[in-house]
Formats: structure tokens, C-alpha cells, sequence
């Protein structure tokens, strides 16, 4: 059951959202955020298991976000809807369910903004304290991110609410370096989540510009395990990510 609460625990701390923006629209409008389907194998110490993540926008102009995973004692969900002021992300209301044989576990966050305010639901426990101006969710954070990495940004920084309080991420970009891949050789952009100087975990991430900034492959290293997220299938927009044509 350990192995099985470390896989959660390292995939929803950092699943891999596709599809990000060339360039920003005008203030006010939606950014070229196109719908996409993207499929990743995820693994840890050996254990196998599939995530799936789709992005799609409503006719009101907010966009849905969602992720499942599926491994072969635990499933989980998450969702989250946001919306694009004033050239960055805001998230309306996020949800995050686990499910693991008899137990689920559930963390809610619910942004108002006309008063600044954000209600977080984790543990059974409701708090609400004031919402700072850019505040992410989980998962708009990650959105966030690549919109930034798409804008020529190589440092970003973010509070984000999670479980219950408030929380700062940081990233940097370490430089370019070129992948093999099931649909040919392609330049990625690696990114490092910045930690404490003492800490024992370490995250990396690639992003493929070419595909609107897909994420490619995430490793997190913490003591002597492993965990890695691979790209395995996507569709975005209208692109279809496919497996390299052998050459004549």
C-alpha cells in the first residue's frame, strides 16, 4: 500500500497537462488554448499504470480541464475550471478524488473573486481566506506554466491552493536538449521544479514546442525510487501526434 500512496502522491503532484498557446490574444479574450486528448504511461518501482487528460472550452468561454489515472489498486480523478483575464489563468473551482480499494480521499478548492476569497475542502475540514491576486490550482498552475514557457519566460513562480492552504511553486528553465520519441526526433525544453537545498526530491520535465508545448516526459527522483510519465499518444487541435513513417 506504500508503493501505491507514493504513485498518487508523485503523479497529482505534478501530472502533465498538453496543449499551451504560440502567443496571447488580446487582454480579455481566450488565448489559443485548442481542446486536445493526450494519453501518457505512467510507472513507478514497477508498477504500470495509464493517464489520460483532456482540455475542452464551453460556448461561455471557460475551459475544462481533467485527468484520470488508472493503476491496478488506485484510480483518481481531477478537475478543474478556469478562465483567461487579463493575460493569465483563473481558476473558478478545482476537484481532486482518489479512490484506493476501501478508502477515497477528496480535496475541493472554490474561488470567488468578486470578494478575493478562497474556500479550501480537504480532510473533511472548510477554511476560506483571501484569494491573492494570479492564485492557481493545481492544475491551472501546470496550464499556467507552459503559457509562460510559450511567452519566452525561463523563470515563473506561482501560489498555488492546494490542500488546504496556500502554496509556492517555482521552476526554471535548465535549457534545450533533443529527444527520441515514438513519433520521431524532436527539441524539447527542460524544465526543473526549484525545492529547498535539502530536499530529497528532485522533478524535471520536456516540453515539445512543435506541438504547442506538449509535455513530453516527466521524471521525479526522491530517494532510490523513480516515478515517469511518458507520452504515448495525443491529439491537439487539429494535430495529430502519431508514430514516425519509416523513411524510403
Amino acid at each position: 500500500m506504500n508503493i501505491v500512496l507514493r504513485l498518487q502522491k508523485h503523479f497529482f503532484a505534478w501530472l502533465l497537462l498538453a496543449a499551451l498557446v504560440s502567443h496571447a490574444h488580446a487582454e480579455g479574450k481566450a488565448p489559443p488554448l485548442p481542446v486536445y486528448r493526450a494519453v501518457y504511461e505512467a510507472n513507478y518501482s514497477g508498477m504500470n499504470g495509464e493517464a489520460v487528460e483532456t482540455l475542452s472550452l464551453d460556448h461561455g468561454g471557460t475551459y475544462h480541464a481533467a485527468q484520470t489515472l488508472s493503476a491496478v489498486v488506485v484510480s483518481a480523478e481531477e478537475h478543474s475550471q478556469f478562465r483567461y483575464v487579463d493575460g493569465s489563468l483563473r481558476p473558478d473551482r478545482y476537484r481532486y478524488t482518489l479512490s484506493m480499494l476501501i478508502k477515497k480521499r477528496e480535496q475541493r478548492e472554490e474561488f470567488d473573486w468578486k470578494r478575493n476569497q478562497v474556500t479550501h475542502t480537504y480532510k473533511k475540514e472548510t477554511s476560506t481566506e483571501p484569494a491573492p491576486a494570479g492564485l492557481q490550482d493545481r492544475f491551472s498552475s501546470r496550464i499556467q506554466l507552459r503559457l509562460d514557457l510559450a511567452a519566452g519566460r525561463d523563470r515563473m513562480t506561482y501560489e498555488v491552493a492546494e490542500k488546504g492552504r496556500i502554496k509556492t511553486y517555482e521552476f526554471a528553465v535548465e535549457g534545450e536538449e533533443e529527444r527520441d520519441t515514438f513519433a520521431g526526433r524532436v527539441k524539447t525544453v527542460r524544465v526543473v521544479r526549484v525545492r529547498e537545498p535539502d530536499s530529497d526530491r528532485e522533478t524535471r520535465m520536456w516540453f515539445v514546442p512543435k506541438w504547442q508545448w506538449l509535455p513530453l516526459r516527466l521524471e521525479q527522483k526522491e530517494d532510490d525510487s523513480v516515478f515517469t510519465l511518458q507520452l504515448k499518444e495525443a491529439r491537439v487541435g487539429d494535430q495529430v501526434i502519431a508514430p514516425a513513417k519509416p523513411k524510403p
